[in-house]
């Protein structure tokens, strides 16, 4: 599951919501068909990348992810 994760420390959450925005306003399913991360590759297992890559940025829900920050302060 592709989702960004929110932790009591996290620096810049809001930032990592609207860099996620981003990539999913800027590019389409043609052209956005993997991305891979730069960091916490752990859960791929040896894979290396995320497949499905637009349709995984598009069912996420960002306003709801944006409530996570104020519901564990």
């Amino acid at each position: 599951k592709l989702e960004p994760i929110y932790f009591p420390k996290t620096f810049h959450w809001w930032r990592q919501l609207n860099s996620v925005a981003k990539l999913r306003d800027r590019f389409n399913e043609q052209q956005l068909s993997y991305i891979i991360p730069g960091a916490n590759t752990g859960y791929l297992r040896g894979k290396g990348y995320v497949d499905n890559a637009y349709s995984r940025l598009t069912s996420l829900n960002l306003e709801e992810l944006k409530k996570v920050s104020s519901q564990v302060s």
